[in-house]
């Protein structure tokens, strides 16, 4: 085995650093507090996801998580409320639909599919991210992004791995036993 599994995190998170190539001074910012804050919930999440889906509906699941998420930043946005122009409640409703739909499809796919099917395909976000800032701001991500995203793509992926084939032998390994 190359790597177990706490080398394998281990490595992800040194991609993490090479992505964000933190200084001694700027290692504890609100953009990085922000975004630890994020990737903890969100991964959270995806447990209490795996979890609650062998109990709830879709449906119950997404409109509860849903219902907290704007609950929750609609008391954040309170103390710098700016009403939103006429305009712009044609995105606001889209964005809903679509963010909906997203969030119903990603609980259908990890109630239906074990997480080391589904964990591959969260990989495209980063994808979908780079694509859309080159869509829509004309930027692309400096060469360190790149790198580091390689890295913490490749050990997630090794991970997913080296779980689905240790769970493959320990599979094996009960059916050939003979029972006692």
């Amino acid at each position: 085995m190359l790597l177990d599994h706490g080398g394998l995190v281990i490595a992800g998170l040194v991609g993490v650093l090479v992505i964000l190539r933190p200084t001694t001074s700027g290692f504890v910012t609100l953009g990085a507090l922000a975004a630890f804050i994020a990737t903890t919930a969100y991964a959270l999440g995806v447990l209490a996801l795996r979890v609650i889906t062998r109990t709830d509906t879709t449906t119950s699941v997404i409109v509860w998580s849903v219902g907290l998420m704007t609950v929750i930043t609609g008391a954040i946005s309170v103390p710098d409320w700016v009403p939103l122009a006429r305009e712009h409640w044609v995105w606001l409703v889209a964005l809903g639909i679509f963010g909906a739909a997203g969030q119903y499809l990603l609980t259908e796919a990890f109630r239906s599919a074990p997480p080391s099917v589904v964990a591959p395909f969260e990989y495209t976000a980063l994808l979908w991210g780079m694509a859309i800032d080159w869509f829509v701001w004309h930027v692309l991500p400096a060469p360190r992004v790149y790198f580091g995203g390689a890295i913490v793509i490749c050990s997630g992926l090794y991970l997913i791995y080296l779980e689905h084939s240790q769970r493959s032998s320990i599979g094996k390994s009960c059916a050939s036993t003979p029972a006692a």
